[in-house]
């Protein structure tokens, strides 16, 4: 499983290296980090399905998380002020273990 962070607007509009995507593979994690990543992962996927519209904020910041599984590819999406819990979960599991 391969993961892409994406995060735009806000303050990280004027800071090019922070606009590269955080990068994490499994293949990178030990073997409890993965097992983590698939259940935070799941997590994220579950909520999407039942996560309401949020409302967006001046000079907020929009995140998106690209996962490819195989074949398969989710997008996940979210904006400030409040990302869903389950997103804010993964979206820091990747900050923590990936790379730009």
């Amino acid at each position: 499983m391969h993961a892409e962070l994406t995060t735009d607007g806000g303050w990280t509009a004027g800071v090019p290296g922070l606009a590269k995507p955080m990068v994490l593979n499994e293949t990178e994690l030990s073997a409890g980090e993965n097992d983590a990543f698939a259940r935070l992962v799941a997590a994220a996927r579950a909520e999407r399905s039942i996560a309401t519209e949020s409302t967006k904020i001046p000079d907020g910041q929009n995140h998106q998380i690209v996962i490819v599984d195989g074949d398969a590819r989710t997008v996940l999406s979210a904006a400030d002020p409040s990302p869903p819990p389950e997103f804010c979960a993964l979206m820091h599991f990747i900050r923590e273990h990936g790379h730009r």
